[in-house]
């Protein structure tokens, strides 16, 4: 097929029509920058070093070695599109991994595309790294004097949400060890750290957001490498006051080269405190700058979620937030965390055991997650309401689950709280317990407070592949009173070790909770879809009856 038989106008359309890319301006610009580029005949000269540059902002002095950024947001696309593929009913794209390819495959007809074959494809470039051939100019500059540099298209800015800009960080003193890969290093990590949160739209480069309509600030990070023990400073600050909002500061290891393993952990915490549902700068925003009362009402109706995510067994904890997104989406609203956030707080309601505020919350969920550009959004909320709602289905669509499971975790790579989720589901539901306890492992090695709910994977992995001991002990940790799967799963590995005492202890509290035979718990397992492997195991240690020993 020839270029000028390619329309790239439609296409981009119909991908973000989709919903596929999200909010995220990077990844509609990489796709945008891979097709122009061949469009205009330079698609074999195209380098990763241009991506960095020309697309995502970097210095003219970019190492791909010391920042992964490109192939970072090269693994992004590749996982959106097999988003949009999963569900397209007129186009295939695929990029094959190693290369800036694009492939397409067309399904049927692609009239409004104005495409006749049945397929082709697009040389962009060969093996990433091989060109030589130097940088292609992919954004001009008609000022007089301009120097080439990144410069942002218009939607980098939301005018629906918080702006963050993200200012490159300095280095203030010298130090043989820390240099400018260092300073490229630490932008990396807080990119990747902001970038799993829709609260807060990030942004980079040459860019004002002032005009967007809703608060903007913009976050600075200065690395002290001289003194007892080096330094990252961070400063957040309103860039219409100048005021500070926030500050942090990050101790690195002594003598280290780069960023040490540690360092990366505590800025990816940092990032969470700062951009999450209930972090700082979205609470900072309600008290901001808004042009419109809209936007922040629907802002406001987020906020709200995670005031009351800690109380979803009283209803009336979650009511307000509910009848708030409700009203919202009834002017006509359709922001990707509204209704994630929705269809989430509708799912807990037919899958938990509390009183029901909405009437048939299964179909008003399904209703939410079917509607245009939704359905294949990445948005981490959308991710995580389909991923609660396809582990409900019978009989499970495994390959399904897998998608999902693995685009919410490539979205939040180091964001504790949903890797927890998907660990267990990777474990408990579709039985991949390499997955799930690789994952585990991740949360514990971000934040080892993580909670009773991060031990559940442990637990289950070692049920089935470790000791009995280990299992028992780790049952004590996630052991709450008030979850039924907790007591049965402390009562198994109480059998299991043969320990009497509290595996009586741990019946009497099922039978207080009418749970009063095997066949109880069996019919509960049955109900929470687990695989049967873990079911079986589960099964084979959680006998009602009490006994001195039962080995």
């Amino acid at each position: 097929m020839q270029n000028e038989d390619l329309n790239i106008e439609n296409i981009m359309n119909l991908v973000i029509s989709s919903g596929c890319l999200g909010n995220s301006s990077r990844q509609r610009q990489l796709l945008s920058y891979l097709l122009t580029e061949n469009k205009e005949g330079r698609g074999k000269n195209i380098k990763t070093q241009s991506i960095a540059v020309y697309v995502l902002g970097r210095a003219e002095d970019f190492d791909n070695n010391t920042d992964s950024i490109v192939r970072v947001e090269m693994h992004r696309l590749r996982k959106h599109l097999a988003l949009f593929n999963s569900t397209s009913q007129e186009l295939k794209i695929t990029i094959p991994k190693a290369s800036y390819c694009i492939e397409f495959t067309q399904i049927k007809p692609l009239t409004k595309l104005g495409l006749n074959l049945q397929k082709y494809r697009l040389i962009l470039a060969g093996i990433i790294g091989v060109s030589t051939i130097g940088l292609s100019t992919y954004f001009i500059l008609s000022q007089i004097g301009a120097s080439r540099t990144y410069v942002d298209l218009p939607q980098s800015c939301s005018s629906t949400k918080p702006n963050l800009l993200l200012q490159k960080s300095a280095i203030i003193g010298t130090n043989e060890t820390m240099n400018n890969n260092t300073s490229l290093l630490v932008d990396n990590f807080l990119q990747r750290g902001l970038n799993q949160f829709s609260m807060i739209n990030i942004v980079n480069g040459n860019v004002d957001c002032k005009n967007s309509g809703t608060p903007y600030f913009y976050l600075q990070a200065e690395i002290f490498p001289n003194g007892t023990t080096p330094f990252i400073s961070l400063t957040v600050n309103n860039a219409f006051t100048e005021k500070l909002v926030y500050s942090h500061k990050i101790d690195m290891v002594e003598n280290s080269v780069g960023v040490d393993p540690k360092t990366s952990i505590d800025i990816y915490k940092f990032a969470s405190k700062l951009a999450n549902l209930n972090g700082i700068l979205p609470r900072t925003a309600l008290t901001g700058q808004w042009s419109q009362a809209k936007p922040r009402q629907s802002y406001n109706c987020q906020i709200m979620v995670a005031s009351h995510f800690s109380g979803f067994d009283l209803p009336t904890a979650y009511e307000e937030a509910i009848q708030c997104m409700e009203d919202d989406l009834k002017t006509g609203n359709r922001d990707p965390n509204t209704i994630g956030m929705l269809a989430t707080l509708y799912i807990i309601q037919y899958q938990s055991h509390i009183p029901k505020i909405t009437e048939n919350p299964k179909v008003a969920a399904e209703k939410l997650l079917n509607i245009e550009n939704i359905q294949f959004s990445s948005n981490p909320w959308v991710l995580g309401a389909r991923l609660r709602m396809a582990t409900g289905r019978r009989p499970i669509n495994k390959p399904e689950i897998k998608l999902i499971m693995e685009s919410l975790a490539t979205q939040q790579p180091y964001y504790p709280e949903n890797l927890i989720l998907v660990s267990q589901i990777a474990g408990y539901v579709i039985g991949d317990w390499q997955y799930a306890k690789e994952l585990s492992d991740q949360v514990t090695r971000l934040d080892p407070q993580s909670g009773k709910l991060a031990y559940y994977t442990q637990l289950g992995y070692e049920l089935l592949y470790g000791t009995a001991e280990k299992s028992h002990n780790i049952c004590h940790k996630l052991y709450a009173p008030e979850r039924d799967l907790s007591i049965i799963l402390c009562l198994a590995t109480s059998n299991k070790t043969d320990n009497q005492v509290e595996a009586k202890q741990y019946r009497n509290e099922l039978k207080a909770h009418n749970i009063i035979s095997k066949a109880d718990i069996e019919s509960y397992l049955d109900a929470l879809n687990l695989s049967p492997k873990i079911t079986t195991e589960i099964m084979k240690w959680t006998d009602m009856q009490d006994h001195e020993n039962i080995k």
